[in-house]
């Protein structure tokens, strides 16, 4: 009858209390090293826009303090489910990092191409391309804002592709500028 009543779980036993007693400590350390992973990533969120290699060397060393947290608190992990838990939650946070970085990165090169291009955009509005000539002045403050661009923007990893999506656009502005400088050559031709 004894035994019956510990095998159906109605009395609590050592081994059940154990069992328990690692599941919470578990729980707890995977929390804990998460905490810690949190707190040092949100500090470098001030640094952002990192080198990819930079945000990785980064990542790797606050994971392993973090990793250490959880074997320090963990108990009877023997499985190892908890550390595993523990380091699938810190992927999904790492991957977003990147996204906050990759986002970064874009800004600050959108930025600074806006800031660079900022005289050009005051000559579009101000019509001062639309004249005989008008589009290899264009061709060269785009040339001009090219360099100054690739230049200041070296260690943005977003640099090419915000750079690409600019001249996209401006490729409009070209055709247009293009078809009014023929126009207005040809005029000029005829008056002559």
């Amino acid at each position: 009858m004894y035994v019956d009543t510990i095998s159906s779980g109605a009395v609590p036993c050592v081994e059940n209390a154990v069992i328990a007693m690692a599941k919470i400590e578990n729980e707890a350390a995977v929390k804990e090293g998460l905490e810690v992973y949190q707190s040092e990533m949100e500090k470098l969120k001030n640094s952002f826009p990192l080198e990819l290699k930079d945000l990785t060397s980064k990542h790797q060393h606050v994971k392993s303090m973090a990793t250490q947290t959880f074997m320090k608190r963990s108990f009877r992990d023997t499985d190892g489910n908890n550390l595993k838990s523990l380091e699938e939650k810190i992927s999904k946070l790492f991957d977003g990092y990147q996204c906050q970085n990759k986002q970064a990165s874009k800004r600050r090169s959108e930025d600074l191409l806006s800031s660079l291009s900022a005289p050009m955009m005051e000559k579009l509005k101000q019509g001062f391309y639309a004249r005989p000539g008008g589009y290899d002045l264009f061709c060269k403050d785009l040339e001009d804002i090219k360099k100054k661009y690739n230049s200041q923007a070296n260690k943005e990893f977003k640099a090419e592709e915000v750079l690409e999506e600019f001249l996209k656009q401006k490729s409009v502005d070209s055709t247009a500028i293009l078809q009014a400088d023929m126009q207005l050559t040809e005029k000029e031709k005829k008056i002559k």
